[in-house]
């Protein structure tokens, strides 16, 4: 199903005339693209980009280059380069004074400082993006819808359940508006996957943030329907670490094992990841709820040996990893793990209530209000 905006984008993209003008609709569709998944052609529109326009005498075709290249990174296998990339874009950005390009690279930079648990820089990111997409004349274009996402992210990553429906209803308008079917799945993924978090986290820690946890299952589904209908496919592998997150929220162990063992047989989620730890750690309490001792006990141990190789585990995740390790290894009766694992969930959970109420008091400057698009 060809989105709205993408159809618009090819039509224009036959009809624009001059080099420049051409290289901005390109840059703008390699985008879409690199957001739906379409990993070939985001290269070929990047390649044809650098052939007519690598010398960087046009600032702004140049900056739109390497946010695409930021995108490839970020969308293909959530590679660090992104922020590299996308912070160069930033910095050109303001070098040059182009205030939608300012806007658009630190709208971009917070959601990716948001994913880093970067909150202090993410909410002055989200600031300058304010700021200069008040004062630009161009069309906000992607923008408005960007900043409307990353903060409901971020309110529901704090608790803050009603904030962030507000501000993802703002990020569905806006992208209604454009015809954007990436936007639509990154909502729809995005809500669906941190209420789930956000769920399990309010179990670990007995608190209510608001989320009605009967719903989680058609929020991960409709997230999954929309995905295909769409035809999205970058970094479909978190959606189905949803599903299967949820499996066991839902003490539905038996469910969980097969789709825990596909997510860490195949090769979409990287190796020495969170991602990955949190899904054996998981595999390890299922099967270990289901009887099946001996193999629980072999993940168990790749989780003790693999933890200290994990460069970075959101406090959230530490706490779901902690909480299913040590349940684990109560089952299989491995001698002084349960302890030492309960302990570490103890501080995890603090340390996650304490960022948690740090975030929301930052959140308070940003009130979900619809933005102005009369541009």
């Amino acid at each position: 199903m060809t989105s709205p905006l993408e159809q618009k984008l090819l039509t224009s993209l036959n009809a624009v005339q001059g080099s420049e003008a051409r290289a901005f609709v390109l840059a703008e569709l390699g985008a879409y693209w690199a957001r739906v998944g379409e990993r070939e052609r985001a290269e070929q529109a990047r390649k044809i980009l650098r052939q007519e326009f690598g010398s960087y005498l046009n600032p702004r075709v140049s900056i739109l280059i390497i946010v695409l290249e930021a995108l490839q990174a970020y969308y293909g296998d959530l590679s660090p380069l992104a922020r590299d990339r996308m912070l160069r874009a930033s910095l050109l950005s303001k070098g040059f004074r182009e205030q939608g390009l300012i806007a658009l690279t630190s709208a971009w930079m917070a959601h990716i400082e948001f994913n880093h648990s970067r909150f202090d820089s993410m909410v002055t990111e989200i600031s300058r993006a304010f700021e200069a997409l008040a004062q630009s004349a161009d069309d906000p274009g992607f923008t408005p819808c960007r900043l409307a996402l990353t903060l409901g992210d971020a309110n529901l990553f704090a608790g803050l359940a009603a904030q962030s429906q507000a501000w993802y209803e703002i990020a569905r308008q806006e992208a209604s508006r454009r015809g954007d079917h990436a936007a639509v799945g990154a909502l729809t993924y995005n809500r669906a996957a941190l209420r789930v978090a956000r769920a399990r986290f309010d179990a670990l820690a007995q608190v209510e943030s608001g989320i009605d946890r009967t719903l989680l299952r058609l929020d991960v589904e409709s997230a999954i329907n929309y995905q295909a209908a769409a035809r999205l496919s970058s970094l479909e592998h978190l959606l189905a670490s949803s599903k299967a997150s949820l499996l066991v929220l839902q003490a539905q162990y038996e469910a969980a094992v097969e789709p825990l063992m596909q997510l860490l047989s195949g090769t979409e989620v990287p190796q020495q990841s969170a991602e990955r730890l949190l899904l054996r750690a998981d595999l390890a309490l299922s099967l270990a709820q289901c009887g099946r001792l001996e193999e629980a006990r072999v993940h168990l141990e790749e989780c003790f040996s693999s933890y200290s190789d994990v460069a970075f585990v959101l406090s959230d995740d530490q706490c779901v990893i902690a909480s299913s390790v040590s349940e684990s290894a109560r089952l299989c009766a491995i001698p002084n793990a349960p302890e030492a694992w309960s302990a570490q969930l103890e501080g995890a959970i603090e340390q996650h209530s304490e960022l948690c109420q740090r975030l929301r008091e930052q959140l308070v400057q940003f009130p979900p209000v619809p933005f102005r698009t009369a541009h």
